[in-house]
């Protein structure tokens, strides 16, 4: 039968729009305290990562939802998803390194 949704888009909500926003979302409060760090330095990337996954997840669901009227803008926005995504868990790796050196001096 026909399905309202594409399987693909049901699993780009999920896997991107859901668990790596949830991962994001944790692990500047939970891996610091894992590590012993009292404080994360840089507290705005966690900002710039939670903006950078949602926009990412709106690129790469919505040429899913939305018919195909624009197939060119649809591949760039598409395309860019990937990178905005990769920038949100770069934030966070800088964000989770700076705090881990940061306690190291401190």
């Amino acid at each position: 039968g026909s399905r309202f949704f594409a399987d693909d888009a049901i699993r780009h909500i999920y896997l991107l729009g859901f668990i790596t926003n949830l991962i994001l979302g944790m692990a500047p409060r939970m891996v610091p305290a894992f590590v012993g760090v009292k404080f994360i330095k840089k507290p705005e990337l966690v900002t710039w990562s939670f903006f950078l996954i949602n926009i990412a997840t709106v690129f790469r669901v919505a040429p899913k939802i939305v018919p195909r009227t624009l197939p060119v803008l649809w591949n760039i926005m598409y395309g860019c998803s990937g990178l905005l995504a990769l920038a949100a868990i770069i934030c966070t790796w800088v964000l989770l390194y700076k705090s881990r050196r940061a306690d190291e001096y401190s």
